[in-house]
């Protein structure tokens, strides 16, 4: 009897719509939940160091969170290529050096169908998203505009804090301050000369909650961004993906409501 092999691409577009559903039940909270878990750590904390070390983890999960959504903009365009979305996300990289920095072409907002033809969602156009929300054509263009504003944002934070990142990947040569901050040591030229710079990290619970906002953020604008692609890719389990977009917001509410009224309490944010 002769036995049909299918081809790899046959098995990767049965894996990805799961792939993806359980990506974002799972990997996407990761960074989040481990944020509010450490910030609810430094309530009950009394060593300053360890605080400091507690708050600098925090920091750390942020800058994650930015290479991980960087990681899911290039994956949503590799699409477009027939890189199945857990190809590019990890499957199929073997070694991955350096940075990742978000997609520059997804910095400037034209107009919605724009953002749309960037991320290969070449299947829906505005009508289609509006059949789906209780959103005007007006706010579409302005959530979207958004979009395109917070990766900008975020490209221009990647930049900013590359080197302060870079010491938590290699070693973490950070050096103990006063006054709620760490320093790292940088050789730079001036004027031909090397010049020994202190480069100031400020690190404290309010950085800390200010970093879970962040990866909230995120979080948030990763599920809206994979929603689109079950809308474009898959139609038949957007419905799904809808529902638990909405089911883990309603979750979580409670948590982001306290992180961002800047209430500490013992006993943590979660009571």
């Amino acid at each position: 009897m002769n036995t049909q092999i299918k081809p790899r691409k046959y098995y990767d577009d049965v894996i990805e719509p799961d792939f993806v559903m359980n990506y974002s039940e799972f990997a996407l909270q990761i960074n989040f939940n481990s944020v509010v878990a450490l910030l609810e750590k430094t309530y009950i904390e009394q060593d300053p160091i360890k605080i400091k070390c507690i708050c600098l983890n925090g920091i750390q999960l942020l800058y994650s969170s930015l290479e991980d959504f960087s990681i899911l903009l290039h994956a949503l365009i590799n699409k477009k290529n027939g890189f199945q979305l857990h190809r590019s996300i990890g499957v199929d990289i073997k070694t991955r050096e350096g940075s990742t920095f978000v997609p520059n072409k997804l910095k400037e907002f034209k107009s919605i169908q724009g953002v749309l033809d960037i991320l290969g969602f070449n299947n829906i156009d505005a009508g289609n998203i509006l059949n789906q929300i209780n959103m005007t054509r007006d706010d579409l263009e302005k959530y979207f505009q958004d979009i395109a504003e917070s990766v900008k944002r975020i490209g221009k934070y990647q930049e900013k804090i590359n080197e302060s990142k870079n010491m938590f990947k290699h070693g973490k040569a950070f050096l103990n301050e006063a006054d709620g901050k760490v320093v790292f040591l940088k050789w730079k030229k001036t004027k031909n000369m090397d010049e020994l710079k202190r480069v100031m990290l400020p690190v404290s619970i309010q950085e800390l909650r200010q970093a879970a906002i962040r990866i909230w953020e995120i979080y948030k604008l990763s599920l809206d961004l994979l929603w689109l692609f079950f809308l474009n890719y898959y139609p038949e389990r957007e419905e799904i993906f809808r529902n638990q977009m909405k089911e883990e917001s309603l979750k979580y509410n409670e948590t982001v409501m306290k992180l961002r009224g800047g209430l500490i309490e013992t006993g943590g944010i979660s009571e």
